[in-house]
């Protein structure tokens, strides 16, 4: 099965210089844990809390583009299932854009990649 049948489309996003109190709001709002910010990185639930909130930090005073992972690693819509688990496996990612012509057109989430591989057996 590919990626791009489990993937959840469309990608949600969020622009660089919004606060991180903007994006825990947008991620509550849209029932999601990642953010894609202007295709060029990624902020996540994990991040949040382990950047910011651990830290004590104020989530108004500090923008995404200072907390996200980038660069953005992504992976085709094509890839088998499979492969997409051995990837995020091997960086121990849990989030990763899906790529159709070189566009952003979804997510998979380590999530998405138990369910297929339940739905399997």
């Amino acid at each position: 099965m590919e990626i791009k049948k489990i993937m959840h489309a469309p990608a949600k996003e969020i622009k660089k210089n919004a606060s991180i109190q903007e994006a825990m709001q947008e991620m509550y709002l849209q029932r999601v844990t990642s953010l894609i910010v202007e295709d060029q990185g990624i902020i996540t639930r994990k991040d949040i809390i382990h950047k910011i909130i651990a830290k004590n930090q104020n989530p108004k005073e500090i923008n995404v583009e200072e907390v996200m992972s980038s660069p953005l690693l992504t992976i085709p819509a094509h890839t088998p299932v499979e492969e997409c688990a051995r990837i995020m496996q091997k960086t121990g990612l849990r989030h990763l854009p899906v790529t159709e012509k070189d566009k952003i057109t979804g997510i998979v989430t380590n999530s998405e990649i138990l369910k297929a591989d339940g739905r399997k057996n």
